[in-house]
């Protein structure tokens, strides 16, 4: 399902949107529930390897010391949601350890999880910040700075061994909006327009917004002329906006399935989708031993 355009809602109701300010809405974030989330289990994969050879007889000790990368995986999915203009930010983080994916949307989701603790690599958010973007990666460094003893007569290999981890799974995330929007609309003067000045009318009395009557909650406006326009700044609650649509013939079905109003007040989003983590998790250190056999060679040190 594309997920649904907030602005679509002011589209329907009052027709061309000069611009749109949403700094009075407050956004509420409930916490997630999940699905199916499980772990696909742990692979081990060797990062570094170096071999050190003593020919000698007596102990040798070698630096081993090195930096290699490991690239982190976050891809989602989103089978229901909304955004708000062109945007439709999501932020993820990988899950914890008993599966639990804490985050938020705000149009973006933000996981709160240990992986500072579990060195994952990823950053604090993870951003997708459009609806075509369903994957990112995080470069996280591995580093050693440590020394290897090598017995007389032997080879000692050194390995970096890292241990990745895959998790797969589904989210719903509620978010909460309240407060109220203004949009302002910009319309040509028309012969026969009989509004100037500064003055306030009801919204229903304005030729713009006839055909729309019946969606309209009753609210006031300011009009004003401008270059030869009528500059509309409409000021409404958000939730009589969501209600005047749900309640119209206009409303889709997958906005009815996206979007729920409580009490009058508070209007509800339902985001829906799938997520998947990959990344390395814990690093140490292989050390094996093996005897040079030199045949009837004569040492000397």
């Amino acid at each position: 399902m594309v997920p649904y355009r907030l602005t679509e809602v002011s589209d329907q109701l009052i027709g061309k949107i000069r611009s749109t300010n949403r700094r009075n809405l407050t956004w509420i974030n409930e916490e997630p529930l999940y699905s199916n989330l499980t772990p696909a289990g742990s692979k081990p994969y060797t990062l570094f390897k170096s071999v050190y050879t003593n020919n000698t007889n007596r102990p040798q000790e070698y630096s081993f010391k090195t930096e290699r990368t490991t690239e982190s995986l976050c891809s989602i999915s989103r089978e229901q949601g909304y955004t708000i203009g062109a945007e439709a930010e999501l932020t993820l983080k990988t899950p914890l350890t008993a599966f639990k994916l804490n985050f938020l949307l705000n149009v973006r989701l933000r996981l709160e999880s240990e992986i500072a603790e579990l060195k994952a690599g990823f950053k604090h958010e993870m951003h997708f910040n459009n609806l075509n973007e369903n994957c990112q990666t995080e470069i996280l460094t591995w580093g050693v700075d440590s020394s290897v003893q090598v017995p007389p007569h032997y080879s000692t290999e050194a390995s970096i061994i890292i241990e990745e981890m895959n998790y797969r799974g589904s989210y719903s995330v509620v978010t909460k909006l309240s407060g109220n929007v203004t949009i302002s609309i910009k319309r040509r003067i028309l012969d026969g327009d009989e509004l100037s000045g500064k003055r306030k009318q009801p919204l229903q009395s304005i030729p713009l917004f006839e055909k729309h009557t019946e969606l309209m909650p009753p609210i006031d406006i300011m009009v004003r002329r401008k270059d030869d326009a009528l500059m509309l700044p409409i000021r409404v609650n958000i939730a009589e906006v969501f209600i005047a649509y749900l309640d119209s013939p206009h409303c889709r079905k997958e906005v009815k399935q996206v979007v729920s109003v409580d009490q009058r007040k508070i209007v509800r989003l339902l985001s829906k989708g799938t997520c998947h983590f990959q990344f390395a998790m814990k690093q140490k250190i292989d050390l094996k031993e093996n005897p040079i056999h030199m045949g009837n060679e004569l040492m000397i040190d």
